[in-house]
């Protein structure tokens, strides 16, 4: 039989944050000591240091879209930034992410995607679709220096 189709998953895993090094799932680790870094065996951050780094990807990106993986309504956000000319940070929350540290940055889980517009709460896809028909979103995307228009 065949196996159950699942939400989109990469078939390259990230290594830690700042690097542009990727691994494929598919290759083996390496065995030198001096790449031992770019295994995932690396110990999970604590729940501070994610809160943190969660705070700095809000804060050091323009536009920043927190959707549930493989869910089209996160899919259209996206793409609706993109026709704007706006490269936007997609930040996909799965299943076994739902315990996960983003609790600061998301207090409902319920209405996502959820997008953060010059590191401010600007709400999920219906204030983004509103503002797109009323013209208050290429104003908005300027001031927070996400285009250059």
């Amino acid at each position: 039989m065949q196996k159950a189709i699942r939400p989109y998953e990469s078939s390259w895993t990230k290594t830690l944050p700042g690097n542009s090094i990727f691994l494929s799932k598919n290759e083996d680790k390496p065995s030198s000591s001096s790449l031992s870094w770019l295994t995932s065996a690396s110990p999970k951050p604590t729940s501070l240091s994610t809160k943190r780094s969660s705070n700095l990807v809000v804060m050091e990106n323009a536009v920043v879209v927190f959707a549930r993986r493989g869910c089209c309504m996160g899919h259209v956000a996206k793409r609706l930034l993109l026709t704007h000319g706006v490269n936007p940070l997609v930040v996909e929350i799965g299943e076994e992410d739902d315990n996960n540290n983003y609790d600061n940055i998301i207090s409902d889980k319920e209405k996502l995607p959820m997008m953060y517009i010059g590191g401010k709460l600007f709400g999920g896809l219906e204030n983004l679709m509103a503002a797109h028909i009323n013209g208050d979103l290429v104003p908005t995307l300027r001031q927070a220096g996400a285009l250059w228009l």
